[in-house]
């Protein structure tokens, strides 16, 4: 028969009971109908059932600063700038999307790269978070013929340094049997040369010589959608 000292009990009214001993153990059940407060630590010869009767789980185990976590969801939460990701994650960065005003390029004879309107920029505290941008973009392309109907097209960096990343000779038809070439151009590609700076991407296109095309609408005509997005990978 256990024994429990009267001077080792601080006080008992029917609802408080206080023990002031330095160690006080049982080796049955203890049940209690209200809370048990402790200033000291609880010591249980079974960790594990312990802790699933308090409704824990292994995570309790774990040190903040070394947690690790195999299944399980993970909602409402912001990662910190701090989290570091696995090598090659991909990070969706930003979308354009431009709709053509029907803007026409008459001028036949300029054989400079002009820009069609569809264009992005990722902000240099951006880029400077991954290794790579990855780009796909659909630039809507309306070609009336002059002898042939066909341009020259590309994915064009240039900020803050210009490198062509996508290039297209002679998109369209070269043939004067065809009046009209009415065909979205389709560019993807990684950059894999990242500067400092922002980092402006845009379509451009180029009428290679007189006889190349007609009027262009570089957007496609009036109505017409076309759109770039950015992703980064570390």
């Amino acid at each position: 028969m256990s024994l429990l000292k009267v001077n080792e009990v601080q006080n008992y009214n029917g609802s408080s009971l206080t023990l002031t001993a330095s160690t006080v153990s049982t080796s049955a059940q203890l049940n209690t109908g209200g809370n048990i407060s402790v200033t000291g630590s609880i010591n249980v010869s079974d960790d594990s059932t312990t802790r699933s009767n308090l409704g824990l789980g292994t995570i309790a185990t774990q040190d903040s600063s070394n947690v690790t976590i195999t299944g399980g969801n993970i909602s409402n939460a912001t990662l910190a700038s701090s989290v570091t990701f696995p090598a090659n994650t991909v990070h969706f960065i930003d979308f354009v999307s431009v709709t053509s005003p029907g803007t026409i390029d008459s001028d036949t004879d300029n054989t400079a790269w002009q820009d069609t309107g569809l264009s992005i920029t990722i902000p240099s505290a951006t880029v400077a978070l991954y290794s790579k941008i990855y780009l796909s973009a659909v630039n809507s392309v309306y070609v009336a013929a002059d002898t042939f109907a066909f341009i020259n097209l590309r994915l064009q960096r240039t900020a803050p340094s210009a490198s062509t990343l996508v290039f297209q000779d002679r998109y369209g038809i070269e043939t004067s049997t065809i009046s009209i070439i009415n065909a979205p151009f389709v560019a993807s590609v990684c950059d894999e040369s990242l500067g400092s700076g922002d980092h402006t991407y845009k379509m451009q296109y180029q009428e290679g010589a007189t006889v190349w095309a007609g009027n262009i609408y570089p957007l496609g005509r009036t109505g017409s959608i076309s759109t770039i997005t950015a992703f980064g990978i570390i």
